[in-house]
């Protein structure tokens, strides 16, 4: 039955987009990216993958993140009607955001080289200053993070343990307006954590308000989202609180700071609720229009392995460097410092406490190929 409904919901999107395509008032846009990867884990893991690493999991040799191809038509006005396809392929990003029941299978939980990552259709409702439905599935709003596309990447090429902690993508209706000239709002209601087939009967409620004054060198943005995510169970609610702010210091330095909150009923050892928090600061500066440093320290406190699988406290320290070449050509370089206080990282000689790894990676992107 859930497969029959996800096949109608994408039969619909694809009819609709393809009514669409056939309007001449808004152009199409096509985009294209790639990422690529050398990593090396100072520990020498005997199975050649970084443990705890969200997208970086190989080490050693190169690896291609991710070839992206995303197909949009924008809408702006009220009354407009739009769409958008992201197709990616590659031996990272794709294992990670593929959804159960699309390219992940629900038994095994195999993912495969190939994700449809994103996939909806948009109408822009003539209500106050616009209200913007979103329906098909879409990347997650948690997180200061983001899965790294043609909207752009992060300052560090490895994902903080936060992101490790949070929905990677949604499935189903999300609203938004501008509510005034600083406050816009969302509102959506998905299936779920990462799951296109919902795993119960049940949906997630989730809302996101961002406040960002005209001229001003301050934002703030805060996330909720709930619903219970354990497979055939409708009672044990997760809950997750986000909140995300940035102050510029100055014209070239920067400031990020994410602090986050959540919980699980009945998922503790003990039958009791599990819980999971973390915080994690960014400093950027970027000293010339062609270059910038990122240095972020962070804390995840698993305190009942809810989402490491350990009951554990990790941090962790980057320092990051991005220079770019060429128009769309970038060139980046990090090291970064694991720690926790179980012995989680995989070594030569067996686990550790700690886990020091070096990267460079070079990103492409070009963000309309169909109107150079």
């Amino acid at each position: 039955m859930r497969s029959i409904r996800f096949g109608c919901l994408l039969v619909a999107t694809l009819q609709v987009a393809a009514m669409v395509a056939a309007q001449e008032s808004s152009p199409l846009a096509l985009g294209m990216f790639s990422s690529f990867t050398i990593s090396h884990n100072f520990n020498d893991p005997p199975d050649d993958h970084n443990t705890l690493r969200v997208y970086d999991t190989r080490e050693g040799g190169l690896s291609l993140d991710v070839v992206e191809a995303v197909l949009q038509r924008k809408v702006a006005s009220a009354g407009d009607v739009g769409f958008r396809f992201d197709l990616i392929a590659g031996a990272a990003i794709p294992h990670i955001t593929a959804a159960s029941g699309l390219f992940r299978d629900p038994g095994t939980g195999e993912a495969e080289d190939f994700d449809l990552l994103q996939a909806y259709v948009s109408y822009v409702a003539p209500v106050g200053r616009g209200v913007r439905f979103d329906l098909g599935k879409h990347c997650a709003l948690i997180g200061y993070e983001s899965v790294e596309g043609i909207d752009g990447w992060n300052d560090t090429i490895s994902h903080s343990f936060l992101f490790y902690a949070e929905p990677t993508t949604h499935t189903g209706l999300r609203a938004s307006t501008q509510l005034s000239d600083a406050v816009s709002g969302t509102l959506y209601l998905v299936t779920g954590w990462d799951v296109v087939e919902d795993s119960n009967d049940s949906s997630s409620l989730g809302f996101q308000l961002a406040v960002a004054e005209p001229d001003s060198p301050f934002s703030l943005t805060v996330n909720y989202l709930g619903g219970p995510e354990k497979t055939d169970n409708d009672s044990d609610l997760r809950h997750t609180v986000d909140l995300i702010g940035r102050v510029a210091l100055s014209p070239k330095v920067a400031l990020g700071v994410e602090l986050l909150g959540a919980s699980e009923e009945g998922s503790a050892a003990d039958g009791g609720s599990a819980t999971w928090t973390g915080a994690a600061v960014y400093l950027r500066t970027d000293p010339t229009p062609r270059f910038a440093l990122t240095l972020r320290a962070e804390m995840l406190d698993d305190q009942d392995g809810n989402r490491t699988g350990t009951t554990q406290r990790l941090w962790e320290a980057t320092l990051a460097a991005q220079l770019k070449v060429a128009d769309g050509l970038f060139v980046r370089g990090e090291v970064r410092f694991d720690h926790s206080d179980t012995e989680v990282f995989a070594g030569e000689d067996g686990f550790g406490s700690s886990q020091p790894t070096l990267a460079v990676n070079v990103v492409w992107t070009d963000s309309d190929l169909l109107n150079p």
